[in-house]
This record gives C-alpha cells, structure tokens and sequence, in this order.
C-alpha cells in the first residue's frame, strides 16, 4: 500500500515539513516514497506508514534499546544497517521528529562523498 507516496496526505505532508527544515538536501523518491538525500547517501524519508532515518550506531542502538523505533526491513527479513523506521510518525511529536531527522542529517553529512553517479 503505497499511501505516502502521493501528495495530499498526513505524511506527505509530514515529509516536506521535516524537509524543508533539514537545509539543503535534494528530494527525490525511494521506494516509490518521498525521499531526502545528501551527498549521494539517503538521510532520511518515508516508507509505507514510517519514517526512515539513518543514525550514527551508537544513536541506533540506543533507540532501538528504548522502543522509540524499529529496524527497518523494507524487505522482509532484510535490515539495512544504517537505518531505523519511526512507526506511525503521525502520532509523535513534530519537534522529537525534527531532532531526529537533523541527527540524520548531521550524521549522513560527515560521511565521504558517495562515489559514483553524479545527482
């Protein structure tokens, strides 16, 4: 079910808030959802009813440890590492999202230039 993926809704909305307060990262989609991406690297988006944020190690561990998040599988029983996903995001408070996203933001600003195609 592909609910975020177009404009019009909470989270569509959700999204381009957190974005337009994360400086300047380029928006496109992955996995059919509104993304953003810096250097060439995901930082953060959305995915079905989530949102996906790449975090320092330390941070994941810590959050996950506390319940605040999940692993985040877009494919069952296949995490990527470097991600966790806010669950019903909608129901969480804006500001504790936007600290979320600029620790991605921050974090997947200090890492090395993604080789390859240039964006």
């Amino acid at each position: 079910m592909n609910t975020a993926a177009g404009a019009g809704n909470g989270l569509g909305a959700l999204f381009e808030s957190l974005a337009a307060g994360a400086g300047e990262v380029a928006q496109r989609k992955m996995f059919g959802y509104p993304s953003a991406f810096l250097g060439g690297y995901l930082c953060f988006g959305l995915h079905e009813n989530r949102l996906v944020l790449r975090l320092p190690q330390e941070r994941r561990v810590a959050l996950l440890a506390a319940g605040a998040v999940s692993e985040f599988a877009p494919r069952a029983g296949r995490a990527m590492t470097n991600f966790v996903a806010v669950e019903a995001p909608l129901s969480r408070d804006r500001s504790e999202l936007a600290a979320l996203v600029a620790e991605a933001v921050a974090h997947t600003a200090a890492l090395p230039p993604k080789p390859g195609r240039r964006r």
